[in-house]
This record gives structure tokens, sequence and C-alpha cells, in this order.
């Protein structure tokens, strides 16, 4: 799974009935319980990324030893 930063976004989200079966705006904290765990950790690592301008290489939502 890849992540990208596609921006902000200011208008009305569409999306296709049939590539999702839900979603939902979260926080961080919402996001953190609503997520598997491996997914959360890759959302938090996303989150950082785009604080500081640095890309995350992850393995299993972690980085490699």
């Amino acid at each position: 799974m890849l992540v990208f930063d596609g921006g902000r976004c200011d208008g009305p989200a569409r999306l296709a009935a049939t590539e999702l079966r839900g979603w939902a705006w979260s926080d961080p904290d919402e996001a953190a319980q609503r997520l598997r765990p491996l997914l959360a950790r890759r959302a938090a690592a996303a989150r950082q990324a785009v604080r500081t301008g640095v890309t995350a290489y992850l393995e299993d939502g972690r980085e490699p030893d």
C-alpha cells in the first residue's frame, strides 16, 4: 500500500459506491481507534511525513531496522 499526499480537499468528496464499503472523516485520535493497527501506524507516519517534509519508508507500518 502506498500513501500519497493529495493536497487539501476543499470541495465535496465524491466516492464511487463500488469502491468503498464506508468512509468517515476522522481526526488522528479517531483514526487510530477506527483503523487496524497496521493502517493506524501508516496513517500516523503519513501525517508525520507531511509535517516534516520527509518521505517515510515503512515495513509493516514501521521504519525498518
